[in-house]
């Protein structure tokens, strides 16, 4: 299900309800140039007050959506589900493109072609920023995906009943028992193609960037699934809380490859855990030391 406001352009990039604020802000400093032609160009308190009048349609459209948001979050009970709610999962990517369009990301995504639409799948990634799931999910928005995420964001006022509601996955590693029903839960969302599973098997964002030593244990989900693996990277999140307001920050997330289920069910966690690491790396290293972009 399409986003209402999301608009898939040439690069990939995400556009939102904050790009609906923005035309409706441009259209309401028209009519009012178009209400005041005969007005003298240097009388400037009309002209500010026209931008002024625009800058308060942008900023009304953003506080009535996330007034909307709050709202029908206190009418999402916090529990577990075992199946998705399509309007969650829609809301919520809509309050993701939205945080992304007004921290000025910009978004280029390859090899979105690869994804399966027929199966479930694991989808993995590298870990930079807390931005990462914030642009992977709606970019994936076509696809029923939910987060292994850690239980901090669980707490998270509001947004928290929405990643419950979309199946969002809690994993504490302190937890030895809960962990093993996390993992337990992936598995049969998957094996009974209910959603697919995204999960960063760094287990914990990179500060340098460089990709960290990989938990190879959550591979267990995708043999024990018996599901194909969706490889990805992301490049360029670690520099949003750097650039943000002032500068405009350039994503790229490719999609690497589909590793289908045939060739890794007689493989070791680690053996798999290699594989992905290495096509991880070499492709995150092409991209920063030779400047590749889309």
């Amino acid at each position: 299900m399409k986003s209402l406001f999301y608009f898939r352009i040439k690069d990939n990039s995400g556009r939102s309800v904050a790009t609906l604020a923005k035309i409706l802000a441009v259209l309401a400093i028209c009519a009012g140039f178009y209400e005041n032609m005969n007005v003298a160009t240097q009388d400037w308190e009309v002209l500010g007050a026209i931008l002024m009048n625009g800058l308060f349609v942008y900023l009304a459209i953003i506080v009535i959506f996330w007034l909307v948001f709050f709202f029908i979050a206190l009418f999402i009970p916090r529990r577990v589900y075992t199946k998705p709610s399509r309007f969650c999962y829609w809301m919520l990517n809509l309050g993701y493109e939205t945080l992304n369009f007004c921290a000025r990301i910009r978004i280029f995504a390859t090899g979105l072609e690869k994804i399966p639409t027929d199966t479930c799948f694991m989808f993995v990634s590298n870990h930079r920023s807390r931005f990462d799931n914030m642009i992977q999910s709606p970019v994936l928005n076509n696809t029923d995906l939910a987060f292994v995420s850690k239980p901090s964001n669980f707490k998270i006022p509001f947004g928290n009943r929405y990643i419950r509601r979309a199946c969002y996955l809690k994993l504490d590693r302190t937890d030895i028992k809960q962990s093993a029903q996390t993992i337990s839960d992936a598995i049969n969302f998957l094996k009974n193609q209910v959603l697919s599973i995204g999960i960063y098997p760094e287990g914990t964002r990179s500060k340098t960037g460089e990709l960290l030593e990989f938990k190879n244990g959550c591979f267990k989900i995708a043999l024990r699934g018996h599901c194909p693996i969706v490889v990805s990277t992301i490049v360029g999140t670690e520099n949003i809380h750097k650039n943000f307001p002032w500068r405009r920050t350039t994503v790229q997330m490719d999609i690497l490859d589909v590793i289908p289920y045939e060739k890794i069910k007689d493989m070791k966690t680690n053996e798999i855990g290699e594989m992905i690491y290495k096509m991880m790396d070499e492709h995150i290293k092409n991209i920063e030391n030779n400047g590749e972009k889309v």
